[in-house]
């Protein structure tokens, strides 16, 4: 649920803290697909989240009747200090967002966000390398990272397959999952991404890192992030991409549950506050 509506829900003397996130860190295998700038950026958000994390989280998840975390890193960073702990991702669909599923899919491969490289991007266009001619992949967003993604594509010889497709609204974002061969997010540290929750309820295939938000959703849904274990991500990767399937449609992220959700997080804090 947006944190801006549930950041603190008093329960007497205590609260109820989430769904809290921000702990995840690009894995070291995913480190070398990163520009210097980013790296060093990186290393700068490592450093300050942890001194947050010290001066003022343990802190705030020390005093909470219940912290909400967004992720199993979240949850790890924060369950030393935590009197009781969830896992619930800040993924919310609404009814009716979601049309039907397109039966018969088409071969483009659909990535959606920003285009900055902790989102991973090179990871998709390096994969297509690996991935039948017949394969396309489309990438619908805007930022920095754009001339160099390009650059990349011709660099690889695959620029004739990979679109920069610009933003788009949310709707057309949606009528394009319908159809697509899956959902590629090989996002290096989301929280919890909300695209993820969007496909899935579509019926559309997803492909992701076993990494931060995109794990947790992925199996929370039933299906398998990618392993960073492998010897070769971006192999690993093209595999998935070749073997999505569509997930099934259970209504796991629609915000339908935010009831059941709340009634669950109020219960569980006052049982341990009991």
């Amino acid at each position: 649920m947006p944190v801006a509506a549930s950041r603190r829900v008093r329960t007497s003397s205590r609260f109820i803290w989430g769904p809290v996130g921000g702990a995840t860190q690009v894995p070291h295998e995913l480190r070398r697909f990163l520009p210097w700038q980013s790296r060093l950026f990186e290393h700068a958000r490592t450093l300050t989240g942890e001194i947050g994390r010290r001066l003022f989280a343990r802190r705030t998840a020390r005093d909470a009747a219940l912290v909400v975390a967004q992720n199993s890193d979240a949850a790890a960073a924060l369950q030393s200090v935590s009197r009781a702990l969830l896992i619930e991702p800040n993924v919310l669909v609404p009814p009716g967002l979601i049309g039907p599923s397109n039966p018969i899919r088409s071969q483009e491969i659909l990535g959606v966000g920003r285009l900055v490289a902790w989102k991973g991007w090179e990871l998709a266009i390096r994969a297509m390398v690996e991935l039948p001619p017949a394969y396309s992949l489309r990438l619908v967003g805007e930022g920095p990272e754009a001339e160099r993604l390009a650059a990349l594509a011709r660099e690889l010889g695959v620029d004739d397959r990979v679109r920069l497709d610009g933003p788009k609204s949310r709707e057309e974002v949606l009528e394009l999952m319908a159809g697509a061969a899956c959902l590629v997010h090989p996002s290096l540290h989301d929280s919890a991404a909300g695209v993820l929750g969007e496909a899935i309820e579509s019926g559309c295939p997803v492909v992701a890192f076993d990494v931060g938000g995109s794990g947790t959703i992925l199996r929370e849904s039933g299906l398998d992030p990618v392993s960073l274990t492998g010897s070769d991500v971006v192999a690993d990767l093209a595999a998935a991409l070749l073997e999505a399937r569509p997930p099934l449609r259970s209504g796991r992220w629609s915000s339908s549950r935010l009831p059941l959700v709340l009634a669950e997080w109020l219960e569980t804090a006052y049982r341990k506050r009991a």
